[in-house]
């Protein structure tokens, strides 16, 4: 089994904006581009690296962001790192 590097980590949008607000960066989602989740399961990992918004029918449901951001963010709402 080929292991790849972790580099971006899908987080809840509710979680991803209490992360924002305690860095200080909260979500402006006219800056983040939108993918929607089709049944064809577009492939995510081409925006690793990079915080994108993932919906269904619109609505926002979670956010894939850099795993370096996602360590801050957690750090800074005093959860441990889990990866």
């Amino acid at each position: 089994m080929i292991e790849h590097e972790k580099r971006g980590v899908l987080v809840s949008m509710p979680w991803r904006r209490k992360a924002g607000a305690a860095l200080g960066e909260p979500l402006d989602l006219t800056e983040v581009p939108v993918v929607a989740v089709s049944p064809l399961r577009q492939r995510l990992s081409m925006y690793v690296g990079q915080h994108v918004v993932v919906a269904r029918h619109s609505a926002p449901v979670a956010a894939l962001v850099p795993r370096d951001w996602y360590v801050r963010a957690s750090t800074a709402l005093g959860e441990p790192v889990s990866l």
